[in-house]
């Protein structure tokens, strides 16, 4: 039997290295062994697979952190990691959130919720179940608003000021042409000394606040200022050089 044939879930790390953030992630999935990392598997992240495609896959370093015997640990262990360096609201970090729910979803709580949902959907208890794509059990459906509901939500229809009215070749060219002025960099550049002085203000407020929460190095656990992260892994404090 190869290697590739026995489950071995995992917990790992990626590196981008042109940012200098990192991915802390698990793979769980079925047959899944720590050989796939960036040979078949490229994490299940939107932003990591998003660098990819614009970057390649060698914008990254990447090592799997730690192997296991079932879903359900690897999955609490990379909740630890995650919560311990707030991953979701760090800087450093490409993880878009470090809580429990964003972590724990193996096939298994999948499959159970899917069986709940549709429960719930054919006994008509579930909240939404009224809304489109689900069964008419419960809601709205097969009920019509009162004329004074109708009179109190506004005109609609041949009733409406807009009705039966198509914006010409001109109009369109013009409100495009407006939009494309907003976004060019001479626009910004016109920005009032206020709205300059508002911007630098948020600034010197972010730094200030970085300067204040204390993080941990991922390569060697020294903890320091946020802001001084980067200058430590660069320099010789770093005991993971």
């Amino acid at each position: 039997m190869s290697s590739t044939n026995i489950y071995i879930p995992y917990t790992y790390l990626l590196f981008h290295k042109k940012s200098r953030t990192f991915y802390y992630g698990s793979r769980t999935a079925k047959n899944c062994h720590p050989s796939d990392l960036f040979e078949s598997y490229f994490s299940s992240s939107k932003v990591v697979k998003s660098i990819i495609k614009k970057e390649g896959k060698d914008a990254f370093l990447f090592r799997v952190d730690k192997t296991f015997e079932t879903a359900e640990e690897t999955l609490d262990y990379e909740y630890q990691v995650l919560k311990r360096y707030e991953a979701g609201t760090n800087e450093r970090f490409l993880n878009l959130t470090h809580s429990k729910s964003g972590c724990m979803w193996t096939t298994e709580v999948r499959k159970k919720a899917s069986e709940t949902h549709k429960r719930m959907v054919k006994e008509g208890t579930h909240k939404r179940a009224f809304q489109k794509g689900h069964s008419g059990t419960k809601g709205f459906t097969g009920r019509k608003h009162s004329e004074d509901s109708i009179a109190k939500m506004g005109r609609s229809g041949e009733d409406h000021h807009y009705y039966g009215k198509k914006r010409n070749k001109k109009t369109c060219k013009k409100i495009s042409d407006s939009v494309k002025k907003i976004m060019t960099k001479e626009h910004r550049s016109l920005l009032s000394e206020k709205a300059k002085a508002r911007c630098d203000e948020a600034f010197r407020k972010r730094t200030s606040e970085n300067n204040k929460i204390q993080v941990c190095c991922i390569k060697c656990g020294y903890q320091v200022n946020r802001s001084n992260l980067v200058n430590h892994q660069k320099g010789s404090r770093c005991k993971n050089q």
